[in-house]
């Protein structure tokens, strides 16, 4: 085990062995079998305190903007390992702080959201090699300035599940202006129960999406995801009458891997018709179901937690995914098709779930919260600039 810190600066350093014995995954959904529950324990001697030495350097304004290849790879795993990192950007106590949130002393539900309540502390996922561009300001507004000089408008297309849906709100925040003047637009298919449900009972039918979106007056974006529901329907022992809904008699006889690849060949298939699209974006599926940071939420802490509901299980899916993407490039083919990280950049942050007015449980077991979805639209909206208006970052 080696502990790889970049910035100076005092650290608390926790390690928690989990285990179980985990069936193979072609096994799931598991038949007449009780389902296997994970266990975690901090071990002996941690936590403790390691501190950094050395000099704090500004929050890389000096570096170069991430280019196209840094944001996406068609690897066979996407570790970002020493390039990025979350790091401290605000403490509310702190006498550097400066507010940002009106109403700071009062209690709201968007100053929980934006970490201003609870533990009070902000973080930034920052790269060690490149920059991204943040939120438009007063004084440079890239997102903006790209859609005014597009010749079309811009559609944004989204496919995916209810992650995708708070991504979506960010967009719209940052891109209202350009919405309400006709120069850009979002649309959102949520694939609610995964894909193959959506696709033969449920809706939206991801077959006639193409059909839906087939004007060549606008220029087209599309970023797409199979995965939180997928996992958890297609391997979920709790959902298998839900499965007979929708999966025929050859096809509930098969694993959740099996029917992941069936998937993934339906969602591909067809959201690669749709026509005359600039930039498709297949985003990781993120790590939902954190073993550490919200145990005992939604289960009784004397019960471990079953599977599939467990991050690492997503990695595994995660995995599936882009090696199917990487069989489809091979020669060249689809260039216009790359992946996107959403699984790396929300592991580290079980702390940082989607927090409602209602405290849904649910939701914040499955949902990563605002820095996280926050960072990860940066991400997309880089490539979006990298993309459309890439001579924008070179000005």
């Amino acid at each position: 085990m080696r502990f790889l810190p970049i910035d100076p600066g005092i650290y608390t350093v926790e390690v928690v062995l989990t285990f179980s014995a985990v069936p193979s995954l072609t096994d799931f959904p598991l038949q007449d079998t009780k389902v296997p529950k994970y266990e975690g324990y901090l071990l002996p001697g941690f936590p403790f305190f390691l501190t950094v030495q050395g000099n704090n350097p500004s929050r890389e304004t000096q570096l170069p903007y991430c280019t196209f290849d840094q944001l996406t790879t068609t690897n066979n795993h996407i570790s970002p390992f020493i390039n990025a990192r979350w790091k401290l950007i605000d403490s509310i106590r702190s006498s550097t702080h400066t507010k940002t949130v009106p109403g700071d002393d009062t209690i709201q539900l968007a100053a929980y959201q934006q970490s201003f309540h609870g533990l009070g502390l902000r973080f930034s996922y920052e790269r060690t090699d490149c920059r991204i561009v943040g939120v438009p300001d007063s004084k440079f507004h890239p997102i903006e300035d790209c859609i005014a000089s597009l010749s079309k408008p811009l559609h944004i297309i989204l496919i995916g599940d209810s992650v995708m849906r708070l991504q979506r709100s960010v967009l719209e925040g940052w891109m209202k202006q350009m919405i309400e003047s006709g120069q850009a637009k979002i649309t959102f298919y949520e694939l609610y129960g995964g894909t193959l449900r959506s696709e033969r009972l449920s809706g939206p039918k991801i077959s006639t999406i193409s059909q839906e979106q087939a004007s060549s007056n606008e220029q087209k974006i599309v970023l797409f995801n199979s995965g939180l529901h997928d996992i958890h329907r297609l391997c979920g022992d709790e959902w298998k009458d839900d499965r007979s809904s929708y999966l025929n008699d050859l096809e509930l006889q098969q694993s959740c891997v099996d029917m992941y690849q069936v998937a993934l060949d339906t969602l591909f298939t067809n959201v690669l018709q749709i026509a005359e699209v600039d930039l498709f974006v297949f985003q990781t599926t993120t790590a939902g179901w954190p073993k550490y940071g919200n145990y005992g939420v939604a289960w009784s802490p004397i019960d471990g937690q079953g599977l599939p509901l467990d991050a690492g299980f997503v990695d595994r899916f995660n995995l599936i995914a882009i090696d199917y993407i990487s069989k489809m490039k091979q020669g060249g083919a689809y260039s216009n098709l790359h992946i996107m990280d959403g699984y790396w950049v929300s592991l580290p942050r079980p702390d940082n779930r989607e927090i409602s007015k209602k405290a849904d449980i649910g939701k914040k077991l499955s949902h990563p919260g605002h820095e996280v979805t926050y960072a990860m639209v940066l991400f997309f909206s880089m490539m979006v600039l990298q993309t459309m208006c890439p001579a924008l970052l070179h000005a």
